[in-house]
C-alpha cells in the first residue's frame, strides 16, 4: 500500500512540477505577446527588466505554478483525508516565496543568461523547497505531525536534481 501510494505520489509531484514550470514560463509570454501564437513566442536577451509589470507577471507566475504543483499533488493527497486547499495555498506562497530569489537575478540582469539550466534547477530545488516549508506549516496548522516528511521531501528534490 505504501509503495502504491509512493508511486502516485511521485507521479504527482513530477507531472505537477512539470506542467507548473512550463506555466511559469508561458505566462509572460502571454502577458507580453497576447493570443498571437503565430508569432512563435521566444525569449529574447533583454535590458535589465526593473519595470513593476515585470515584477507583477512574474509573481503572477509564481502564484499559478505553485497553484498547479499543489494541485497536482493533492490529486495524490485527496484519498488520505487531508484538507486539499490549505495545501494548494501553502504550495502557492511557497513559490512565491522564490521571487525573493528571482528577483535580484532579475534586476543584476542575469536571469536568463547564466550558462546551464540553472532558472530550472532554482525553479525545482529552492522553489520545491519553499513550497515544502510552507506545506509542513499548513500540517502543522491541522494537528498533523510532518517534520520527517518536511526532511524527506526537500531531500528527494534534491536527490532527484543529482538523479
Amino acid at each position: 500500500m505504501k509503495t502504491a501510494f509512493r508511486l502516485k505520489w511521485s507521479a504527482a509531484s513530477a507531472f505537477g512540477l512539470g506542467v507548473a514550470f512550463v506555466a511559469y514560463l508561458q505566462i509572460p509570454m502571454l502577458v507580453k505577446f497576447g493570443f498571437e501564437f503565430e508569432r512563435h513566442w521566444q525569449w529574447q536577451e533583454q535590458a535589465v527588466e526593473s519595470s513593476f509589470r515585470f515584477y507583477a507577471v512574474s509573481l503572477v507566475a509564481l502564484l499559478v505554478a505553485g497553484a498547479i504543483f499543489g494541485a497536482f499533488q493533492a490529486l495524490a493527497l485527496r484519498s488520505h483525508g487531508l484538507r486539499v486547499v490549505p495545501w494548494i495555498v501553502a504550495t502557492a506562497v511557497g513559490f512565491v516565496l522564490l521571487a525573493a530569489v528571482f528577483w535580484p537575478l532579475a534586476a543584476a540582469g542575469v536571469l536568463g543568461i547564466i550558462p546551464g539550466p540553472v532558472e530550472p534547477i532554482l525553479f525545482t530545488v529552492v522553489g520545491g523547497s519553499l513550497a515544502g516549508v510552507c506545506q509542513y506549516q499548513a500540517l502543522r496548522w491541522q494537528g498533523i505531525a510532518a517534520s520527517l516528511w518536511l526532511v524527506r521531501w526537500i531531500g528527494g528534490v534534491v536527490g532527484g536534481l543529482v538523479i
